[in-house]
């Protein structure tokens, strides 16, 4: 299994990307596929009540990022939902930190 201890305090973690920011919502594994995690991401927006001028968040774009180990060589192999013809494929030793798998995420975005 994966290296990184509590991989669900990824969540709420933020991606700043040059055109879009990116949070994560949820960490989910496969009950079926308990190998795998599903890394739920989400781009908000922020609007205010007209009234109050209070902010809210509003989400206007979600995806996923899919992180899979493979039964061979112990490795990971990870794709962005929505671009699954190109994937990263890792080495298992290269996932011992949440330092590192938030960078293969920022690669993968």
């Amino acid at each position: 299994m994966l290296k990184i201890k509590n991989i669900d305090k990824l969540v709420g973690h933020e991606f700043r990307m040059s055109d879009s920011n990116w949070q994560v919502v949820s960490v989910v594994s496969d009950i079926d596929y308990p190998k795998t995690y599903s890394i739920q991401l989400a781009r908000f927006n922020m609007i205010y009540d007209p009234m109050t001028f209070t902010p809210h968040k509003r989400m206007i774009e979600n995806g996923a990022i899919l992180l899979e180990r493979t039964q061979k060589n112990g490795a990971y192999r990870m794709w962005n939902s929505k671009h699954k013809l190109s994937h990263l494929a890792m080495d298992i030793s290269l996932m011992d930190t949440m330092d590192k798998l938030i960078k293969a995420i920022e690669f993968i975005l």
